[in-house]
């Protein structure tokens, strides 16, 4: 969920262009967001030139179900799925959370560099899914094919 400082915003649309979710629009030559909808993935913060757009505080527990849902919902509109394996699921959205509360943003917890294209979901895990059926972290994995989908193409 995020907040938007109405004295700071431009009104210059880059988070609305970005949000994949219509959670948010302009209403008087300012961005405003629609909590409902959104999803916390925070692209609208990274792409917000003036830093008018900020994260709600919501505690720990919270904060988890709230990068997890994401990431799920990422990951569905992508075609791949989150790490099934609870435990690795758990690490990578823990070291999210701690990224961010160290250092503002949502870095990928396996990149050092702290730059944008660093934000989870950095820039490289598509290709790494594509190549590796993983990201790095392993928070984004590849479909699996069914079985019925195997035996239709004569592959079982």
């Amino acid at each position: 969920m995020v907040k938007i400082n109405k004295e700071l915003c431009i009104g210059c649309r880059k988070c609305v262009d970005v949000c994949g979710f219509g959670a948010l629009k302009i209403e008087d030559g300012k961005a405003s967001a629609d909590n409902e909808k959104c999803i916390s993935c925070e692209m609208c913060i990274s792409h917000c030139p003036v830093e008018a757009i900020t994260i709600k505080e919501t505690g720990g527990e919270e904060k988890h179900k709230l990068i997890k849902n994401w990431a799920e919902e990422y990951a569905k509109t992508n075609g791949f799925n989150v790490n099934p394996k609870d435990k690795v699921l758990s690490v990578v959205i823990e070291g999210l959370i701690a990224k961010q509360e160290k250092f503002g943003k949502r870095y990928c917890p396996c990149r050092i560099q702290r730059i944008q294209e660093n934000i989870c979901p950095c820039v490289y895990h598509k290709d790494e899914i594509k190549k590796d059926g993983e990201c790095h972290c392993q928070l984004f994995v590849r479909q699996k094919k069914s079985k019925l989908k195997l035996i239709k193409n004569g592959r079982m």
